[in-house]
C-alpha cells in the first residue's frame, strides 16, 4: 500500500505542469507557516525585533539602539525592512519575520529563474530545490536575521556578474550595483569582499573576460557607495561618530585579529558545516567537490563559475580566527548548483558514500527516537517527536528501496522534502515550548496597568525579546541589580513590577518577608541558559492596604568622617588591622586612617539617607512593625537593621 502510493506520488511530480506550482507552495508554505506563532528566537532576533520596535517609536531611523542589543547593531536595511513591516501587520512575531521570509524565497526564485535561464531550467530547479531543502537557509525565513537580505542582494549581485560576462546584458550592470548599495547598506564590508573576489577570479580565468568591463567600476563603484556613504554621515551628526568606531573595532579589527563571543575553530570548519547543512544529499557532496575541482579549468560555463563562485563566497573566512556559519551563506549558492549538476548527471555515487548517507539518515531517526523516549517531555511532545522519528526512519528505508531500483535521486529529495515539511509544519509548534518563557512572561502581564514601572533584575544572558515582549505594553522599561531600589519599588505607592533571579528573590524575601511571586522558566533542557524569573507585583500600590498611618522617629545622622577618625584612633585593635594592612600596601599609617574613616562615613551616610527615605514610605513601616513584633525589638532598630543590610548587599545579580 505504502509502496502504491509513493509511486502515484512519483508519477504526479514528474509531470512539470504541477511540479513548478508544487515547488512554489512548498517554498511559501515552509517560510511562512507558524511565523506569527513562534516565540523569538534570542540573541540576534530579539535584538533586531527592538531595532525596529525603537525606530518606529523614536523616528531615530539612523542609528539602531535596544535594551540589551548594543553588540548586534548593524546597518539599518534589515531594521527598516522590519520597522516598515510593523507598521502593515503590527508588532508581532509575523511581522518581525515577513521581511526575512520574503528575502529567502526571492533567493530561491531568483536560483529558479535566473539559474534557469543562465545553465539549463533543470538545472535552476534541482538547485533550487536542493537550497530550499538544505538545513541553514530555511531557517533564514524562520529567523529574522540579516542574513536573508544579504543572502539575496549577495546572489542578484553574483547573477548580474554573469549575465553580463555570458549574455552581455546590460540591464544588469544596472541591477548589479544596485544590488551592492543595498548589500552594503545591510551588512556593510562582505558584499565588497564577496564581488571583488568573484569579479577577480573571473576575470583572471575566464575566456570573457573583457564583458566584464561593462560593469564599469570606475564610474558606478563611487556611486553605489553613496547611500552607505550617506548614512555614516548621518550618524556621524547622530553621535559624533561614536558609533561607527564602534562597528569598525567589532566587526573589523576583532575579527580580523581574533574572535568574539568564542566564535571560533580551525581552518576547515566552514567547509565541514557546509556539507553538515547539505546532509540530505550527503552522498552526492564528495563528488560535486571532486568534479568541480577536476573540471575548474577546462569546463568554462560550470565548473568555472560555481568554483569561483564557491570560492568567492568561503575561502576568506576560512582563513579568519573568528568563526560563524552565516559568514560563508554566500557559498551556499553555488553549492546547491555544483550538486544539481551531479543529481542531473545520473551518475550513481560511490557505494562507500551511499552507505553513509543512509547511516547517518538512520542514525538520525533513531536518535530523535531515543530522545523523544528517554527526555522527560509532556506526552504530547513525546507523541509528536516519536513519531517525526519514525516517519524519518520509513522515508529513509523508502530512500533505500527506491536506490536500489536506480531511483536514488527521486528517493534523496522525497527525503529532504519530508524533512522540512516534519521540522517546519509539524515540529516547530512543539520545538517553542522548550524556549518561550520570555513570550508567556510578558503575556501574564498584559492585563496590567501600562502605567506600571517594570524592574528587570534577572539580567543573566540579557535576552533581548524579554524588554521586546514587555515594551510591547510597558512604557517604563530599566534593568534594577541594587537590591535597595528593588525593595523600594516593591513598597512605593506607585504600581510596580519585578522580575528578579533567584538570588535577588530569596534576599528581597528574607528582608522583606512573604514576597509573593509567580515563577517563569524554560523547560529543564534549558536551565542553564539561565531563564528563570521570578515575578513580584506591587502593581496597585499598597496604601490601600494601611489603616492607621505608623508614626516613627527619624533615624540616627552618619557620624562624620573627623568622627570616625577619632573613633579608629582610640580603638587598638582597629588600628593595629590598619596598620598591618597599611604596611602591606606600602601606605602612610595616617593615610589609611583617614581613607578608612572617609569609606565609613560615605556607608554610613548612604545608609542614614536610604534609611530616612524609607521611613517616609508607610508601606515599609508596615513590612518592618511585622518583623519587628516577631523579633520584639523596636520599629526604628528594625528599619535601621534593614536598611544597612540592603546598603551592604549592593548590586546583586
Amino acid at each position: 500500500m505504502y509502496t502504491k502510493i509513493i509511486d502515484r506520488y512519483s508519477k504526479v511530480i514528474s509531470d512539470t505542469k504541477f511540479i513548478y506550482p508544487a515547488f512554489f507552495v512548498f517554498v511559501i508554505l515552509t517560510a511562512f507557516i507558524h511565523n506569527g506563532s513562534i516565540s523569538i528566537w534570542d540573541q540576534d532576533e530579539g535584538a533586531y525585533a527592538s531595532f525596529g520596535n525603537v525606530m518606529l517609536k523614536t523616528n531615530n531611523w539612523v542609528v539602531p539602539h535596544a535594551m540589551w542589543s548594543e553588540i548586534h547593531r548593524k546597518p539599518p536595511l534589515h531594521f527598516w525592512n522590519i520597522a516598515l513591516s510593523y507598521k502593515l501587520f503590527g508588532v508581532n512575531e509575523f511581522a518581525l519575520r515577513f521581511p526575512a521570509a520574503v528575502f529567502t524565497v526571492l533567493t530561491y526564485l531568483l536560483v529558479f529563474f535566473a539559474g534557469g535561464s543562465l545553465f539549463g531550467r533543470k538545472q535552476g530547479f534541482t538547485a533550487a530545490v536542493i537550497l530550499s531543502t538544505s538545513v541553514l537557509i530555511p531557517v533564514l525565513a524562520k529567523v529574522s536575521v540579516v542574513d536573508s537580505t544579504l543572502l539575496f542582494f549577495t546572489t542578484l549581485c553574483a547573477i548580474s556578474i554573469l549575465f553580463v560576462l555570458l549574455q552581455r546584458k546590460k540591464i544588469f550592470v544596472l541591477v548589479f550595483w544596485i544590488s551592492f548599495a543595498a548589500a552594503l547598506l545591510t551588512k556593510g564590508p562582505p558584499v565588497i569582499i564577496f564581488t571583488g573576489i568573484f569579479g577577480a577570479v573571473l576575470l583572471l580565468l575566464h575566456p570573457l573576460r573583457k564583458n566584464l568591463l561593462l560593469l564599469h567600476p570606475w564610474f558606478f563603484l563611487p556611486l553605489s557607495i553613496i547611500p552607505f556613504a550617506y548614512w555614516c554621515h548621518l550618524t556621524t551628526l547622530n553621535d559624533g561618530g561614536v558609533f561607527l568606531k564602534w562597528m569598525y573595532d567589532w566587526y573589523i579589527l576583532k575579527r580580523i585579529n581574533g574572535s568574539v563571543l568564542g566564535q571560533t575553530g580551525p581552518p576547515g570548519v566552514h567547509l565541514l558545516l557546509i556539507v553538515v547543512f547539505f546532509f540530505p544529499y550527503l552522498m552526492f557532496i564528495p563528488g560535486a567537490f571532486y568534479a568541480t575541482a577536476k573540471n575548474f579549468f577546462k569546463d568554462k560555463e560550470h565548473a568555472l563559475i560555481f568554483g569561483a563562485w564557491f570560492f568567492a563566497g568561503w575561502f576568506i573566512y576560512e582563513l579568519s580566527p573568528s568563526k560563524l556559519p552565516s559568514y560563508v551563506l554566500a557559498a551556499h549558492i553555488p553549492f546547491a548548483f555544483m550538486l544539481a549538476q551531479r543529481l542531473s548527471s545520473n551518475e550513481m555515487p560511490k557505494k562507500v558514500f551511499v552507505i553513509i548517507h543512509f547511516v547517518l539518515q538512520v542514525l538520525i531517526a533513531l536518535a530523535i527516537l531515543c530522545a523523544s523516549l528517554y527526555l522527560k517531555l509532556p506526552l504530547s511532545q513525546k507523541i509528536v517527536f516519536t513519531g517525526i522519528g519514525i516517519s524519518l526512519l520509513l522515508v529513509t528505508l523508502r530512500s533505500i528501496y527506491l536506490s536500489q531500483h536506480g531511483k536514488v535521486s527521486q528517493g534523496v529529495f522525497g527525503y529532504a522534502i519530508v524533512l522540512q515539511i516534519l521540522v517546519w509544519v509539524i515540529a516547530l509548534p512543539f520545538i517553542d515550548e522548550f524556549k518561550n518563557c520570555n513570550k508567556k512572561l510578558a503575556a501574564s502581564l498584559e492585563n496590567e496597568s501600562k502605567e506600571c514601572s517594570v524592574f528587570i533584575g534577572n539580567s543573566r544572558w540579557e535576552p533581548p525579546s524579554l524588554p521586546f515582549y514587555l515594551s510591547r505594553h510597558f512604557e517604563n522599561i530599566k534593568e534594577e541589580h541594587r537590591l535597595t531600589e528593588l525593595a523600594y519599588a516593591y513598597c512605593a505607592d506607585t504600581p510596580s513590577i519585578l522580575i528578579l533571579s533567584d538570588k535577588q528573590f530569596q534576599l528581597l524575601d528574607s528582608f522583606l518577608g512573604n514576597v509573593s511571586f509567580k515563577k517563569f522558566s524554560n523547560h529543564e533542557i534549558f536551565k542553564s541558559m539561565g531563564t528563570e524569573y521570578f515575578v513580584v507585583k506591587n502593581t496597585e500600590g499598597r496604601d490601600s492596604d494601611l489603616s492607621d498611618p505608623i508614626v516613627v522617629s527619624a533615624p540616627t545622622p552618619a557620624l562624620s568622617a573627623n568622627d570616625y577618625e577619632k573613633q579608629i584612633t582610640s580603638n587598638a585593635e582597629w588600628m593595629a588591622q590598619i596598620e598591618k594592612g597599611a604596611r602591606e600596601n606600602g601606605e602612610e599609617t595616617k593615610a589609611a586612617v583617614t581613607k578608612t574613616a572617609l569609606w565609613y562615613a560615605e556607608r554610613q551616610k548612604e545608609i542614614f539617607m536610604y534609611d530616612e527615605r524609607m521611613r517616609k514610605n508607610q508601606n515599609w513601616l508596615n513590612m518592618m512593625q511585622k518583623q519587628a513584633q516577631q523579633k520584639h525589638i523596636t520599629l526604628e532598630d528594625q528599619c535601621a537593621t534593614t536598611a544597612s543590610q540592603l546598603i551592604n548587599q549592593g548590586m546583586v545579580y
